[in-house]
């Protein structure tokens, strides 16, 4: 009878070739398994997330919030045929801070262009609290999507400054919101967690917006930071900021609006954009001086902001200058 034998150096290598294969396939399962246990945990996290999120949005888009893209009012698709379509830019005078979404000066200039024109018009709010002229490009670029007919500008107050001519672009509120910048996506929650904490700190959430109204903005301390001494300096920062803004926009084939707050006294920044730009076809410029009266409660509650009343107001004057504008074009 034949007996074969395996030698045991063979049996080794065998085993051990085995062994090393079972410890592949065991490390492959396992790396697997953490991959799905980790995705399943992503999504859960950002499910959560989410639905916290549109929690918050459903609470905050009437009286302060914005919306998925980041801006304040209805989500603005495609434009409808014989449609127009405007941007608002500006502070918190033209993001309505204390009113609602429904009563802000962007939602009655809707209005009100809609009935003079006999057309559908949409005035997206793209306006927020502390803004100034230096925040305005990046803006535009970054809701170029839009493909806005015109450009409102409401002149704010907090271009006339020295903390604005010097301000760091970087402190715009939409350039320290990467997530949107990126994704297109606003999250709310962050918002509705502040407002909380301002309740908390300052008793209501507009005693809160308020302080933050008051805080300067944050200045670039770079050496190439320009050194602004004199209200001289202001002024042409100021002149040389709104003046290249418009004159982009009008090089664009879009309209533009500037609009001179109520509560202003005189402005030579303002007087000299309008009669540099007065002799364009598409170049607007309104009043609102002597139009809304800041010490009138029923047209602005604080001397600074419109009313309900006042929105409407100031929209009508708006919408009267630009649909002559139009009907003349």
């Amino acid at each position: 009878m034949r007996v074969e034998t395996v030698s045991p150096s063979g049996a080794t290598s065998e085993g051990h070739t085995c062994a090393v294969a079972l410890r592949r396939r065991a490390s492959a399962w396992s790396l697997v398994r953490d991959l799905l246990l980790f995705a399943v945990a992503l999504l859960l996290t950002l499910g959560a997330f989410f639905t916290a999120d549109q929690w918050a949005r459903g609470r905050q888009l009437d009286s302060a919030g914005l919306n998925v893209r980041g801006y304040r009012g209805a989500l603005l698709g495609a434009k409808q045929p014989n449609a127009l379509r405007y941007v608002l830019l500006g502070d918190s005078v033209a993001f309505g801070y204390g009113v609602r979404e429904t009563e802000t000066l962007s939602t009655r200039l809707g209005e009100s262009l809609t009935r003079l024109l006999n057309r559908p018009v949409n005035v997206a709010n793209l306006a927020f609290n502390g803004e100034s002229a230096v925040c305005y490009p990046s803006t535009l670029d970054l809701y170029a999507g839009l493909e806005p007919d015109g450009v409102v500008i409401y002149a704010a107050r907090t271009d006339s400054t020295t903390e604005a001519a010097v301000r760091d672009p970087a402190t715009c509120a939409r350039n320290q919101a990467p997530l949107s910048r990126w994704t297109g996506y606003q999250p709310a929650l962050p918002q509705a967690i502040r407002e909380k904490y301002f309740q908390l700190r300052y008793g209501t959430i507009d005693a809160g917006y308020a302080e933050q109204e008051r805080r300067v903005p944050r200045i670039d301390s770079s050496q190439s930071a320009p050194r602004i001494a004199t209200s001289l300096e202001v002024e042409a920062v100021y002149r040389a900021r709104l003046g290249d803004l418009i004159s982009a926009q009008l090089l664009r084939g879009r309209q533009v609006v500037l609009v001179r707050g109520f509560q202003r006294d005189e402005e030579p920044v303002i007087d000299s954009i309008r009669e540099r730009f007065q002799e364009s076809s598409a170049f607007v410029y309104v009043d609102l001086r002597g139009q809304i009266d800041p010490s009138d409660p029923a047209e602005s509650f604080d001397g600074v902001h419109l009313t309900a009343f006042g929105s409407a107001k100031a929209a009508g004057v708006i919408a009267s200058s630009l649909s002559a504008m139009l009907a003349g074009a």
